[in-house]
Parts: C-alpha cells; structure tokens; sequence
C-alpha cells in the first residue's frame, strides 16, 4: 500500500517520514563522526549513516495526531530516563518501569505498523465528509480525524489510534512488569530493529534495559548471547556503534 503524499510543498508541515525507533536513541550509538553501523539481515552489506536517515524510518503509516502527541509524550519520558541512566542512574522505580514499558511498546507496535499498515477503512453509516484536500491536511495537522468522500477513514489515522489502543493494552497486561539496567563488562550491544516481543531496549552500545530482570554487569558470554538474540530478531537490519566491538 502506498502511503498517501501531502500536498505540495507539504503546507501544513505534517511528518512524511516517521522514526521508528526515536533518532535520539539511535544517535546514542553513533561514532565520532556521528554515524552508524547498518547491517543488512538478507545481504550481510555493512555501511553507516547518520541516525535520521530514511531506513529508520516509516512512510507516513500512522497520522500526526499519533506522532506529535500521544506517541511524542511516550518518547519524552523515555529520553529523560534515558538520560538518566546515562548518568548513571541504577535505581529505577515504579515510574521508571512504566516509562519503559511504554516506549518498549512503542518502539514494537510502530515496527508492527511499518511492516503491515492499516489500509483505508470503510466506515458504514456515517455520512462522509465534503472536505477539500487542503481541508484534510488542516484537521489532521490539528489532530482531527475525519472521513472522506468515498466514505473511507485514512488507514493512518486508523493506525495511529490502534497502535494507542495496543500501548494501553500492553500497559494493562504487563502493569508489574519491572526492568533492570544491564551493563556490559565488555563489548558492546546490537541495536536490531526490533527486539519483537523479547523485552530489552539497548540504551547505549554499554546500556541496555532488560525486562524482567534485576540491575546486572553482564559477562562477555551474557554480551554475546544478547547480541545473538539480537539478530536472530531483526527483520531488516541491525545497528553497531562499531561492529567489530560487539561481542558475537
């Protein structure tokens, strides 16, 4: 499904290309010349770019509404406490658990939604709304959804309501969830693209929070079964600060 262009020159500034994993986090893995390591899955063809390049990135798969608010809250907080482990923070309480377990969910159900988007939905007895395009771009820039003419709702707007819905749920089901900041003695993590339902979010090429997991310094033989684990679940590709430090 091709997603839907804005007008152009793109007047109401609505965002085309939607990170994944937020630019910041991925920025946290870059060298000193501010770039990244791509593995591809499929080829194995290793090349660095910087963390906003458009691989990261989904093409307009969920609406601005979910973008510049709900989903832009979630990553906030994440990149505070982020930040703060960073720091060196080690004592993570109840609200740091939940700031994880948000964006753990995120980060999974956008993945999700990059690779399977919502296509365009019939919506039956609700009376279509006469809107221009312009008109379209105004609402969905104030994070108003609406309903075209041929009686169908954009399968962004539909995606970024049940992505909201999934996070909710998630938060439901895994209200107890603790988390636990792993450490590695040596070497350094794999970034995939996605963890899938394996709950740990690398936080640095040093750093990375575990689910389920009490405060750890992981040994090299831990650091290489992550790593492992890693890219048995990535899908596209995965991220190294430098490939050759991470422990296999």
């Amino acid at each position: 499904m091709r997603p839907e262009p804005p007008q152009k020159h793109n007047p109401h500034k609505l965002t085309i290309w939607q990170h994944v994993f937020p630019a910041k986090s991925i920025g946290r893995f870059a060298g000193a010349d501010g770039t990244v390591s791509v593995t591809l899955c499929e080829t194995g063809r290793q090349f660095r770019v910087p963390p906003e390049d458009r691989i990261f990135s989904a093409k307009r798969v969920w609406d601005q509404r979910a973008e510049t608010g709900y989903m832009k809250d979630i990553e906030d907080n994440f990149q505070a406490l982020a930040d703060q482990i960073v720091d060196g923070r080690r004592s993570l309480d109840s609200e740091h658990y939940r700031v994880a377990r948000m964006f753990f969910a995120l980060w999974w159900l956008r993945f999700s939604a990059r690779n399977s988007p919502t296509p365009d939905g019939v919506l039956v007895g609700i009376e279509p709304d006469a809107l221009s395009r312009d008109q379209q771009e105004i609402l969905e820039a104030k994070g108003v959804a609406y309903i075209r003419a041929d009686r169908k709702m954009p399968g962004r707007v539909l995606s970024g309501s049940q992505i909201q819905m999934d996070i909710d749920r998630f938060e439901a089901c895994y209200a107890g969830l603790r988390w636990g900041v792993a450490t590695a003695a040596k070497g350094e993590f794999i970034l995939p693209d996605t963890f899938g339902q394996l709950m740990a979010v690398p936080v640095t090429p040093t750093i990375c929070l575990v689910g389920d997991h009490e405060n750890v310094e992981m040994p090299p033989s831990e650091v290489s079964r992550f790593n492992r684990l890693a890219v048995q679940s990535a899908k596209t590709y995965f991220i190294a600060r430098d490939p050759t430090h991470c422990l296999r």
